[in-house]
């Protein structure tokens, strides 16, 4: 594999919450885009709120169910998914197998 640097990717987490994870990294990874999605609009309401007051422009959160995401987001280099799992409806479980 060859990876693509850090320092210049493409980063998606599925269930970012309020951005704990993509917010440091797009703090300190200028050239890198970050994008996150979680269901929570309160989560996702508080993470905006702490972009804005650091004024990033590299990265963006968005309320939506991770079944929504299609195409139009583009590709990513890497993608985060930590302990979404264990909140996704059994339903929806199902239908993976």
């Amino acid at each position: 594999m060859i990876p693509a640097p850090v320092t210049k990717c493409r980063v998606l987490e599925l269930g970012c919450a309020s951005g704990g994870n993509l917010i440091p990294m797009a703090f300190n990874l200028p050239e890198s885009e970050f994008i996150g999605v979680d269901f929570s609009a309160k989560e996702v309401e508080m993470g905006n709120k702490i972009i804005k007051d650091l004024n990033l422009k590299n990265i963006r959160l968005e309320q939506l169910s991770i079944m929504d995401i299609d195409e139009t987001f583009g590709k990513f280099d890497y993608i985060i998914c930590h302990d979404v799992y264990s909140s996704v409806p059994v339903l929806f479980s199902i239908k993976l197998f």
